[in-house]
């Protein structure tokens, strides 16, 4: 998604999709994507500049700056999780 442009919402469904397909090439096929979705963040973010960091996010009512932090705390929430689920299946 180009800078500046409003972030839409997604339904629930995207939200939750469900899993029909619990394959390794599928977990595999989803590990790859989150990987070209981080990429293009990094990519996204070092274009922004520091000033734009304290910027509100269009359609929104916080900043970049807030934005970005939701952002990894998210993900490092996820990771918890996966490592939790890992060790019980071990």
């Amino acid at each position: 998604m180009p800078l500046g442009k409003e972030i839409g919402r997604i339904s629930p469904e995207e939200n939750w999709p469900l899993i029909e397909d619990a394959s390794e090439e599928s977990w595999a096929r989803t590990v790859e994507s989150l990987r070209e979705e981080h990429e293009a963040l990094v990519g996204a973010l070092s274009r922004l500049s520091e000033e734009r960091l304290g910027e509100t996010v269009p359609g929104r009512s916080y900043s970049f700056y807030t934005l970005l932090h939701g952002v990894i705390h998210h993900d490092l929430y996820h990771l918890g999780q996966i490592a939790v689920l890992k060790e019980k299946k071990e």
